[in-house]
């Protein structure tokens, strides 16, 4: 890359796009150099986790994840290319500042800005105590990626927290950083190479064909309250709750016999 006055120029990078590869998301993005030189890069994509993400021949599941790690792929790039500059001084906004007192910020902007939803928010407040007291003293300029794993495997280990619990905790401050990484105030985020715990991934339980009978039978002799109305619904649809929740009547088509399913509520 070319230099101005010592000052590293960084260069540009596409937007990106992902394809399916092995049965796994893999993106793809172009780097061009100040000099028009093209290069292209490809990665296998890993979710916010760093959990490979899974894709399916014949549908999209997983694309969105794809992205959202294509998106977070790309701003890594742009931003270690601007680390790289004689000039990068972003931890100077940052001296003196704790991981608890930085974690608040970030959750109070969240807040403020409504940027995620109340249910995501009150996950993050759910874990914010948690991380306080193993990290919230530690300079966030200065926290390293030994001394999160330390606090991952304290949690499983001695503290006996579930591993989808210790995963909710570890997530809040990998959020916090990276969205630090994102606007230059960090240099990098100590939570990136963290391994997670093992943990069994709940087989979901559905209801055998005579027990769907049983239950619509004993739903329509019912009072039909909201409540009721709603588990017939699912029950002969397969919508989530949210979705439910979500439905107008202008979503009925009552000539058509069609329920029309375009949102849903957290």
């Amino acid at each position: 890359m070319k230099h101005v006055r010592g000052v590293e120029m960084a260069a540009k990078y596409s937007r990106g796009s992902v394809g399916k590869y092995r049965n796994q998301w893999r993106g793809r993005i172009t780097r061009i150099d100040q000099d028009g030189t093209r290069h292209n890069l490809t990665r296998m994509l890993k979710d916010e986790l760093g959990e490979p993400i899974p894709c399916e021949k014949s549908t999209q599941r997983g694309k969105n994840t794809a992205l959202g790690a294509l998106a977070r792929w790309r701003a890594d790039l742009i931003a270690e290319d601007e680390r790289r500059g004689d000039g990068w001084e972003g931890t100077r906004d940052i001296d003196g500042v704790t991981v608890s007192e930085y974690l608040s910020r970030y959750l109070a902007t969240l807040e403020s800005s409504h940027s995620v939803e109340k249910s995501t928010l009150l996950t993050y407040r759910s874990t914010e105590k948690r991380i306080d007291a193993a990290l919230g003293d530690v300079p966030v300029a200065d926290l390293t990626r030994e001394q999160v794993q330390d606090w991952v495997k304290t949690m499983g280990e001695e503290d006996g927290l579930a591993p989808r619990t210790v995963i909710k905790s570890f997530r809040t401050l990998h959020q916090c950083l990276n969205d630090g990484v994102k606007n230059g105030t960090l240099r990098s985020n100590p939570c990136d190479g963290v391994k997670m715990p093992k943990h069994d991934r709940e087989q979901p339980s559905s209801l055998t064909k005579k027990q769907a009978i049983d239950l619509l039978a004993s739903l329509e002799a019912m009072p039909q309250t909201r409540v009721v109305c709603a588990a017939r619904v699912s029950l002969l649809s397969g919508l989530r709750i949210g979705e439910i929740c979500a439905l107008k009547w202008r979503d009925v088509d009552f000539q058509q016999h069609i329920l029309n399913v375009n949102k849903a509520v957290a």
